[in-house]
């Protein structure tokens, strides 16, 4: 009896020809969709990186323009503010004071820089650093700003910051 089942065991788990070709096929049918969707998923990853890549330069581009436009805007306040400056025709430091230290020079300085909101504050200051007008109160608060890193740069000779390569 033990033979017998053997038998009918072996002969049950038994592979024809037939049933290992569909096997076969089927484990190869299997593997090609396994690879279709790897490749399909590869390509999508490509698709959305190079979607994002354009989409970050556009936003660089447009964050730049407005960078620059906002920069531009600054330097146009400040131009003005120096071409009323010019117009005075200042020849000494007691002109200086004397022309630009008045309520009516701090009204146009206030009103320029309201203008724009990226500028907080616009001065005018003497050459030994002294704050003439300014655009938080009038008058100024007795303020030197000859200690001040930006005050030195501006102050200095420019061949002192120029880089050398």
């Amino acid at each position: 009896m033990s033979q017998i089942s053997s038998s009918i065991e072996s002969t049950r788990w038994r592979l024809s020809r037939r049933g290992k070709s569909v096997i076969g096929v089927g484990i190869f049918m299997s593997a090609l969709v396994v690879l279709g969707a790897v490749l399909m998923l590869w390509q999508i990853r490509r698709n959305e990186v190079a979607e994002w890549k354009a989409t970050l330069s556009h936003t660089s581009i447009t964050l730049a323009e407005n960078a620059r436009q906002t920069m531009q805007a600054a330097d146009l306040v400040l131009k003005s503010i120096t071409d009323r400056v010019s117009d005075a025709d200042v020849e000494t430091d007691a002109d200086l004071r004397r022309e630009m230290g008045t309520q009516e020079v701090f009204e146009m300085l206030r009103n320029k820089a309201s203008s724009i909101r990226q500028v907080d504050v616009a001065t005018i200051v003497a050459t030994n650093g002294d704050v003439i007008n300014f655009t938080r109160s009038y008058p100024p608060p007795k303020i030197n700003l000859s200690d001040r890193d930006y005050f030195k740069a501006w102050s200095a000779p420019p061949e002192r910051y120029q880089s050398e390569g």
